[in-house]
Order: C-alpha cells, then sequence, then structure tokens
C-alpha cells in the first residue's frame, strides 16, 4: 500500500502517456480567471470538441488548432482585438455570451502551448 501512495502523490506531476494524451488532456486544469462570461463554456465546448485530436509534436502547432476551432465554435477569426457574442452561452450578465479574443490570444494558447511543451519534454522530445 505505501508504493500506492508514493504514486498517488506524485499524480499531478507524472505526465500522460503519450499514446493516450489528447489535446482535451491540456484543457485541464481550468484557468483562475476569464475574460468574459462566454469564455468559459467556450472553453468546455473546446475541451468536449478536442477529445480525439491527439497532442501535436511541437507545441506551437496548438495555435492553430485551437484557432481553427475558435472560428467553428464562434463564426469569428480568433485576434486580439475581437469581442464575439455567441448566443448559446447566454446565462445572464453584463457579458454575457461575450467571448473575448485578446484573452484567447494571449493568455489560453499561450497557456495550452506551455503545457503541450511540457508533455513533449517529459516524453523526450524538444
Amino acid at each position: 500500500m505505501s508504493a500506492f501512495r508514493g504514486f498517488a502523490t506524485r499524480s499531478q506531476t507524472t505526465p500522460i502517456e503519450k499514446h493516450w494524451a489528447t489535446v482535451t488532456d491540456l484543457f485541464d486544469p481550468v484557468p483562475d480567471s476569464w475574460g468574459l462570461r462566454g469564455d468559459l463554456y467556450l472553453w468546455l465546448e473546446m475541451r468536449s470538441a478536442l477529445n480525439h485530436v491527439p497532442i501535436p509534436e511541437q507545441a506551437a502547432a496548438l495555435g492553430p488548432i485551437i484557432s481553427s476551432l475558435f472560428f467553428v465554435l464562434t463564426g469569428a477569426d480568433l485576434s486580439p482585438e475581437i469581442q464575439v457574442h455567441v448566443t448559446r452561452f447566454e446565462r445572464g450578465g453584463m457579458s454575457s455570451g461575450m467571448v473575448d479574443g485578446d484573452f484567447w490570444y494571449n493568455t489560453l494558447i499561450p497557456m495550452n502551448q506551455q503545457r503541450a511543451q511540457w508533455l513533449i519534454e517529459a516524453w523526450g522530445g524538444r
């Protein structure tokens, strides 16, 4: 039982196996804060949609994947200058249904790229 306890205490720092990993794995844990109210709902939709997409060999390749899915799910090209309203994300409040392109472009994509880079390096890649 002590061997299991040791493994359990290291579970948050043990990378997922490469052949099991998908881009969805990079979406956990969720960020501590959000740009606008709709960002959480877009995050959840992306996490679900990327369930079968393997993590790319280079972390930089993650940007175009997320940007493309941003367009598919919001109908808008991702850029730092855009704020887009998505009706299905409305839950009440001043920015209800709004998604912040700047937050995705400058915070969320780089965060997931860093997570991917950590995994790639843990798997022995560069």
